[in-house]
């Protein structure tokens, strides 16, 4: 007779405890919510900023390269359009004054303007372009030098056998009917005085040292040019003639003055009381002085 089988007592399962945490091991927290979302939200804006950027750098990319395939062609202006729609990407700042000059000048070969700019620029990236840059650079320079050339010739011509005339350069009164002035005054304190504020008196005499003309000259709104103004031609000239005797007035008025130079006691006085008659200081200085005993 078999045996019956004997019934394997079964073990109850021991519930499972919590881990231990060990003494020392750092405890890990959980962030608040709102952290955790403000953490997720500046990672999604700092992917779309770096997203925004890296397209618009395609874009400029895309843009420069139509540029130089429009300079290659020759097509100035469209080639300046571009780069100057991405100045700062790469060469594009200084293709873009080269393709402005360049399409001037395919306009107008006798434009003249920029050369000194275009002389600055060295490109850094598309230098297969920098002869071409020169080479305008010094085209534009000669056609500079010739505009300046002809300008003086046709002022030259406007100026010359005349009398001067406010607003001319003083660098052409020598060419005047007039001459080049026989004397020129600094105005006070001329060499301290910021340029646009400097003067300049200028007289003529005739050969009896009578004033026949005269002038003032200054640096107008910036100008590099000193042009005159307030200029006076006398039909009857100022002063006494050199080869007249100085009459003897002891002390008599000169009734041949009209001013009564008599009754002032000092050039200066005696032109603010005739103003409206003399066109500057050294005028009525001339004058008085000519006539006060």
């Amino acid at each position: 007779m078999r045996e019956p089988k004997k019934s394997v007592p079964q073990k109850e399962p021991v519930p499972e405890s919590a881990p231990q945490e060990t003494q020392g091991s750092p405890r890990r927290r959980r962030l608040p919510p709102a952290v955790t979302a403000l953490l997720v939200f500046a990672a999604v804006i700092s992917l779309l900023v770096f997203w925004d950027t890296k397209e618009k750098e395609r874009v400029r990319q895309i843009q420069y390269d139509q540029g130089i395939a429009y300079l290659r062609d020759n097509d100035y202006a469209h080639a300046a359009e571009l780069f100057q729609d991405v100045v700062g990407f790469r060469d594009a700042d200084g293709l873009a004054i080269f393709c402005y000059a360049a399409d001037q000048h395919a306009q107008n070969p006798a434009y003249g303007s920029m050369a000194d700019k275009l002389a600055e620029l060295e490109l850094t990236y598309e230098t297969e372009f920098q002869p071409q840059i020169n080479a305008l650079a010094a085209i534009l320079k000669e056609n500079e030098a010739e505009l300046l050339r002809r300008e003086e010739e046709k002022q030259l011509e406007q100026y010359s056998g005349k009398l001067p005339c406010d607003g001319m350069p003083v660098r052409f009164l020598e060419y005047t009917s007039l001459g080049p002035p026989d004397k020129i005054e600094k105005c006070k304190d001329y060499e301290h005085l910021v340029r646009d504020r400097r003067t300049r008196s200028m007289t003529w005499y005739n050969s009896e040292q009578q004033v026949v003309a005269s002038c003032m000259s200054r640096f107008e709104d910036g100008s590099e040019e000193e042009t005159i103004f307030a200029f006076r031609y006398y039909e009857q000239p100022i002063g006494r003639p050199a080869s007249e005797p100085v009459p003897q007035t002891f002390g008599n008025p000169d009734w041949g003055d009209p001013y009564d130079v008599e009754d002032y006691g000092n050039a200066e006085d005696f032109y603010l009381g005739n103003l409206e008659d003399f066109g500057s200081l050294d005028e009525a200085e001339l004058y008085f002085d000519n006539h006060h005993p």
